[in-house]
């Protein structure tokens, strides 16, 4: 088939999707306080869809009623995937190369896991319900995959090169290098972080301009981010360096906070928040990039090895020739 044009996430967005479930994510990582922050934040700005079980539809309703939010632009969808980090096995969104028809990217979820299970296979049938939808054209990627596995741009996709079955390397590769339009290069995820995913050091900002985290030059976590900077910056892509973090390790909770999880919604960016003074000066270098810039409180999400990014999921705004 021809060849598809990944759409960058700092293109224009038509909605919001936010998932929710009360049992372990809510009781223990307080997801139902961000997502009443988060929408707070854009209920002007997109709509937004909550996929939320029936039975945790009161939960949320809570959250919302004590910061007063109106739910007019808020739709709630009781069809849920069985996680609330809702990047996982959500579809990629992409276009043709002349603009005339979009795709849903799905893929197998954690199929190769050694612990996989029937909640990972809902997980990936969720993925594909969503594409019916939105009235997508389904291409179907017959491997392990993750859409935060990625970072976009107009010209360049990054794919994170640990999240690739090593048994079938060379041909998962070569299939999306034929795949996508834009020139694919494979790059290290960050050491220290489980999920394999390239949004926990790694922002595409705006084209051709990139927000990396950076790490101490005596880190383990300096060596794959060289890797990736010496690639976007013989591409003449601009890096804006903004100050990585230090985990987060009690008990069994082991996590790397960071600012580039973020959701960017048109003009505006939703950035975590950790009551810190570095929190100030990401809302400054934002700024100064033209977005106008809402901190969410993220200091319990992110103990659940996630953040802004991973619990949500925008939909490119599809109309034809619009896009670019």
């Amino acid at each position: 088939m021809n060849k598809l044009r990944l759409i960058p996430e700092y293109e224009k967005v038509s909605k919001l999707y936010l998932s929710f479930e009360n049992t372990f994510f809510n009781t223990r990582f307080g997801y139902g306080k961000a997502i009443a922050e988060i929408v707070d934040a854009v209920n002007a700005l997109v709509p937004v869809e909550i996929f939320v079980k029936t039975d945790d539809e009161n939960v949320l309703f809570k959250e919302f009623q004590k910061k007063r939010i109106s739910l007019e632009n808020v739709k709630i969808i009781n069809k849920y995937s069985g996680t609330s980090i809702t990047t996982s096995g959500f579809p990629i969104f992409a276009e043709s190369t002349n603009g005339s028809e979009f795709f849903g990217i799905t893929y197998n979820y954690l199929r190769n896991h050694e612990n996989y299970d029937c909640s990972f296979k809902k997980i990936e049938k969720f993925g594909k319900w969503i594409v019916e939808k939105e009235g997508l054209k389904e291409i179907h990627l017959d491997f392990d995959f993750n859409s935060a596995a990625i970072a976009v741009m107009d010209d360049v996709v990054l794919v994170s090169e640990d999240i690739i079955d090593k048994n079938r390397e060379v041909e998962i590769k070569d299939i999306l290098i034929q795949l996508f339009s834009q020139d694919v290069y494979f790059v290290p995820s960050l050491p220290g972080d489980f999920t394999k995913d390239l949004d926990t050091f790694l922002m595409p900002l705006k084209n051709k301009t990139w927000i990396v985290s950076q790490y101490p030059t005596d880190s383990v976590q300096i060596s794959a981010i060289d890797k990736t900077v010496s690639i976007l910056k013989n591409l003449g892509h601009r890096i804006h360096f903004i100050p990585g973090l230090k985990s987060i390790k009690y008990g069994d909770i082991n996590t790397m906070p960071n600012y580039v999880n973020s959701i960017i919604l048109n003009s505006y960016i939703l950035v975590p928040e950790y009551k810190i003074e570095e929190d100030r000066f990401i809302k400054e270098i934002l700024e100064n990039y033209g977005y106008k810039v809402v901190g969410i409180d993220s200091r319990k999400i992110v103990e659940s090895n996630s953040v802004l990014h991973c619990i949500s999921r925008t939909l490119p705004y599809l109309t034809k020739g619009s896009i670019k």
